[in-house]
């Protein structure tokens, strides 16, 4: 008897336990968060991690056109790379810049890596809406809406859902909570 006593106690302080260290939740990382945290200095220490999956492709095509024995003759070779970042997949900033949209008006861009490879790859994320409360979503290039540069090649992209690739972290948030409360004892006239 006593031991089922004994293992229901050490059950509900482990439950306790769990109730007040807080729970890790992944959040988009945001202009607030980045000021929070005392700028994009700060950055860097952050783990990161993207929201959906982000597939490149690379097609390179080579065509060659000659003339042999009197006919024509075309040859082509066509080499597909693909390169899949799975959803929360870690990744770090490998640095971070401001760059000027408008005349005066700069954006935070956070450049993050999620492997080593040759040529240093990277994706660049930039806040959405440039609010406070803004995602930083994947920057893909203006004039195709489907190229990014990833190390030393342009590749299509192209992810899973519907809404575009952002970055996110991971955060605990704990509250502590102490109160006391005492029985005021009264006075009396004359005392």
């Amino acid at each position: 008897m006593n031991k089922k006593i004994g293992f229901g106690f050490l059950l509900s302080l482990f439950g306790m336990i769990i109730i007040f260290s807080g729970c890790a939740s992944t959040i988009p990382i945001t202009n607030t968060i980045i000021r929070e945290v005392g700028g994009l200095n700060n950055t860097p220490h952050f783990q990161y991690y993207v929201s959906s999956e982000i597939i490149l492709k690379l097609v390179e095509e080579n065509k060659q056109v000659n003339i042999e024995g009197g006919r024509l003759v075309r040859r082509s070779q066509t080499a597909r790379q693909q390169i899949i970042i799975p959803a929360n997949l870690p990744g770090i900033v490998r640095h971070f810049d401001s760059a000027e949209v408008d005349d005066n008006v700069f954006i935070n861009v956070l450049v993050v890596a999620f492997e080593n490879y040759e040529g240093d790859p990277v994706l660049w994320f930039t806040p959405g809406d440039n609010s406070n409360n803004g995602k930083y979503f994947l920057m893909i290039d203006d004039n195709s809406n489907s190229i990014v540069r990833y190390g030393n090649d342009d590749y299509y992209i192209t992810w899973k859902g519907n809404d575009d690739p952002y970055l996110m972290i991971r955060m605990t948030e704990s509250s502590r909570e102490s109160s006391q409360a005492r029985r005021a004892s009264g006075l009396r006239v004359g005392q």
